[in-house]
């Protein structure tokens, strides 16, 4: 029979546990039990992975992989610091096992270890990057593909059923009716293009006009005197280029945002944008509101009204004017203004939905700084709801802390440490 249970929860030290206890606050009875339980469910949820979801699961594993240095001795990457690295692996095994039951089974795992849902988010994102080291390292070493995984998995079938938590089960065959996979896909690819070449969707509406300019062209061709033709191509060329222009004009509308180069860091760490001009934004609603060129609102009005942009897991917009005090999840000063703004948008247009993000720099702790800025986006998500926007505006789970996982800068330097403590608005539909 395999050890593979025994195996994981080797990999969890009391190192390990003492440092998820300090950062979550929870006792650390409750720790060790989250962690207990949450194994079977990791590896039950991989076991019946569905066919169109197994190639992600091996190739993150396989990215995994690549990862580690070679000759790498597991056990010596169990502490908060060493993991660190790891953890984006470990909440992409979990969008791609549990999808949008990954509230229930936080939800779940608190019940029953008796502690906060978002303690067992944090547990489950560190025991998930755990996981796909271990099952990472083997597939390595033996250049498996998903069945031999599968295989390697099986061998711990009975263990699993008999120690998973009562009401996994239950939890994971309750129907729910998320976006089809290939729409997700499609939606990633769109996005993924809409944000790194800004005016790409703009490509059928050229041609569109394009073609009807060619249409109008041709006729006109047919019953014009062939000394005309220069005239009408110029015509043409002129239009295809205010085309052109227009569609640079609305992808720099979009794009648009403070220039970060010239930016400061104030006393409590966060990183301060000039304030540059004012523009008005005219809501659906009849509200009108003034904002910063650039900023938050200004930038995702444009996206709300652009027909062509695609929202999804990838589509980011980041506050440019939300100043926390040091390590604290309260505001420095009254910096609110964006909050409320976005509180008028999204009544506006209450079809979208949205989650709240929040991240820190890779100084201290980094379990300290995944706690910090889980509380930072919570922070926010409650100022939205104070503020009477319908929970119905956020996604399944509303608000996440990243901790240090993605950087947007360098975090060698203050002024980069500062861009990469921020809170972000991830537009899921629109």
């Amino acid at each position: 029979m395999s050890k593979l249970i025994p195996h994981i929860r080797r990999l969890v030290p009391d190192q390990l546990i003492s440092e998820t206890s300090a950062a979550t606050g929870e006792n650390t009875q409750s720790v060790p039990m989250a962690y207990n339980q949450l194994i079977p469910c990791i590896l039950h949820a991989i076991l019946n992975l569905q066919p169109h979801k197994q190639a992600a699961f091996i190739s993150l594993v396989h990215k995994t992989g690549a990862l580690l240095p070679d000759q790498v001795n597991l056990t010596q990457l169990m502490t908060a610091e060493a993991l660190n690295p790891y953890i984006h692996c470990g909440n992409d095994l979990i969008s791609i096992i549990f999808g949008e039951k990954r509230n229930g089974v936080a939800q779940l795992i608190a019940r029953t270890a008796l502690m906060k849902p978002e303690s067992a988010d944090i547990i489950l994102k560190i025991l998930a990057s755990i996981v796909t080291l271990c099952l990472s390292l083997e597939t390595k070493l033996h250049q498996w593909q998903w069945t031999s995984i599968h295989e390697y998995i099986m061998q711990s079938e009975k263990a699993i059923l008999e120690q998973l938590p009562e009401g996994f089960l239950t939890l994971m065959s309750t129907e729910h009716k998320p976006v089809s996979d290939k729409m997700s896909v499609k939606q990633l690819i769109m996005s993924h293009e809409n944000t790194s070449q800004g005016k790409k969707w703009m490509v059928p509406l050229i041609l569109a006009g394009l073609f009807g300019i060619g249409i109008w062209y041709w006729s006109m061709g047919c019953n014009s005197p062939k000394n005309e033709t220069s005239n009408a191509q110029s015509t043409l060329d002129s239009a295809g280029a205010s085309i052109s222009s227009a569609a640079d004009q609305a992808a720099a509308a979009l794009s648009a945002k403070p220039d970060s180069s010239q930016g400061y860091v104030d006393a409590d760490g966060n990183w301060i944008l000039p304030s540059t001009e004012k523009t008005t934004l005219k809501l659906d609603n009849g509200v009108e509101m003034i904002v910063t060129k650039g900023s938050l609102e200004d930038r995702l009005y444009n996206f709300i009204k652009d027909p062509g942009s695609v929202a999804g897991k990838d589509m980011w917009f980041e506050f440019t004017d939300l100043r926390f005090k040091a390590n604290k999840s309260v505001l420095s000063q009254d910096t609110c203004a964006q909050i409320t703004h976005l509180i008028t948008l999204l009544q506006a247009y209450p079809t979208m939905k949205i989650k709240i993000g929040a991240y820190t720099d890779n100084t201290g702790d980094s379990l300290a700084n995944m706690k910090l800025s889980e509380k930072r986006a919570k922070f926010v998500y409650d100022q939205l709801i104070k503020g009477g926007v319908a929970r119905s505006s956020f996604d399944v789970k509303p608000y996440e802390g990243y901790g240090s996982t993605e950087p947007l800068s360098d975090n060698t330097t203050a002024e980069g440490r500062a861009q990469n403590r921020r809170v972000a608005v991830n537009v899921r539909s629109k």
